[in-house]
This record gives structure tokens, C-alpha cells and sequence, in this order.
């Protein structure tokens, strides 16, 4: 009799995951340049898009089929996911929001969008940056990934919920979308969104 290939049974109890997932902070400064807000929280809100997108990246053969940030059911046939957008661009890299709506796994966008420009209602989307590396400080094993906004549009602005948009060949998707405690983001002022990814022994 030849050996039969075993597969894990979905409703065997599983130990408590090492992978912590993701950190959120928000900070935000005022027309002068001075630092007048901190916060940092777990970030609990990776949404279905995000395990869709790493299983395309596992096994590129099967090709996922994934909601994109326009609601459109688009087929992952690449193993790219990037995050490092530029500066002003929207579509992709961490991005920000004014809806306070619960989160849901199965949100695939921020609800309200803030865009780029210095209009109402709008900030100015610095690029994305990222650590070199990961950082291990045993227990930990972390990198950071952060953006800064401007804000010119001649009155604050309230945020309300933060995401990370990929993009992935010439598509674009939400993996994560929270909605922390809201900041208000002066006129002349700006914020900066920080995740960090982190596993723990």
C-alpha cells in the first residue's frame, strides 16, 4: 500500500499564531513643525485580500482571484506585492480615510479616501518609506513602513481610518484597513502613519 499524503484538518485546535501581525502609530504635527499628537496600537484589521495576495505569492501556479480597490474581481498571476509608492500617488502604498465604519475582513478599500492635493479635504501623499531590514531584538523580528502627509488645504482634517493598498502587477488592492482613535491634522500642519510587521518567538 503506498503512503498516503496527510492533510491537516482544518477543525484540529491550533496554538496561538507567532505571527503578531501588524503595529499601527499616527502622529501628527502643527504649522510650526512641532510633534502635538502620538498614538500606537495593535493593528487587528488584515483584511481578506491580504491572505489572498500572500497565497499568490506562495504558489504563483494558481493564480488568486482577488477584489481589487474598484470592487473588480482581478486574477493574481504575478509574485509581486508592492507597497513603495511615490510621491502623490493614491492608488498604492499607505493611505488614509475620514469613515470610522467597522472594519470588516471583507472591506477591499478605505471607505472615504483622502486624496492627494492641497484642496479641501485633501493632503499631500509623501512617498512611502521602509527600514533596510528587519530588526531582531529577541524576542522580536520587526521592519517599519511609513508615510508622511502634508496638510495645505486651508482647514484641518479629520482621520478616521488607515490602510495599506499593494499593488500587484498593474492592479491595486487593500490588504489591511483599520479605523483607530481619529486624529485631527491641522491647517499648515501634517501626520505621518506608521506599520510595523512584527513575529515573536
Amino acid at each position: 500500500m503506498k503512503d498516503k499524503l496527510w492533510t491537516p484538518d482544518k477543525r484540529l485546535h491550533l496554538p496561538a499564531p507567532v505571527l503578531v501581525g501588524f503595529w499601527l502609530e499616527l502622529g501628527v504635527w502643527n504649522s510650526e513643525g512641532k510633534l502635538i499628537h502620538q498614538q500606537r496600537q495593535l493593528s487587528r484589521s488584515p483584511v481578506k485580500q491580504f491572505l489572498q495576495a500572500l497565497l499568490s505569492q506562495f504558489n504563483i501556479s494558481i493564480g488568486s482571484v482577488v477584489k481589487d480597490t474598484g470592487g473588480t474581481l482581478r486574477s493574481i498571476t504575478t509574485s509581486y506585492m508592492q507597497v513603495m509608492s511615490n510621491a502623490g500617488e493614491t492608488d498604492w502604498g499607505l493611505v488614509l480615510g475620514t469613515d470610522n465604519t467597522p472594519m470588516d475582513m471583507l472591506d477591499y478599500k478605505l471607505i472615504t479616501q483622502i486624496l492627494e492635493g492641497a484642496g479641501v479635504g485633501q493632503l499631500l501623499h509623501q512617498a512611502c518609506n521602509f527600514d533596510a531590514d528587519v530588526t531582531v531584538v529577541d524576542p522580536d523580528c520587526t521592519f517599519d513602513c511609513w508615510r508622511n502627509f502634508n496638510n495645505n488645504s486651508g482647514a484641518s482634517i479629520t482621520v478616521r481610518e488607515t490602510g495599506i493598498y499593494s499593488k500587484i502587477g498593474t492592479f491595486y488592492f487593500c490588504i489591511v484597513r483599520d479605523v483607530p482613535s481619529q486624529i485631527v491634522v491641522p491647517n499648515g500642519g501634517g501626520c505621518y502613519i506608521k506599520y510595523t510587521a512584527k513575529i515573536t518567538e
